[in-house]
């Protein structure tokens, strides 16, 4: 993760959450500083970033699709 100045990183702890059905365990980390609010990541253990959560309210989660659809 690139910081600017003034921002700090810090990891929560780990968290199992549901996107689609399916759980996943993450590790949940925490982004703020500067002039934004707190942002909100969870990512697996292989480094994938599943969901974010920004401003509170605004969450963006990963979606896979099946290829035999």
């Amino acid at each position: 993760m690139n910081l600017k100045k003034d921002y700090i990183a810090k990891v929560i702890g780990k968290e199992t959450i549901i996107s689609d059905g399916t759980p996943f365990k993450c590790w949940e980390i925490s982004q703020n500083g500067g002039d934004i609010s707190e942002q909100l990541f969870w990512v697996t253990e292989n480094g994938i970033l599943q969901r974010m959560l920004s401003d509170g309210r605004k969450q963006i989660d990963l979606q896979t699709i099946d290829s035999s659809d």
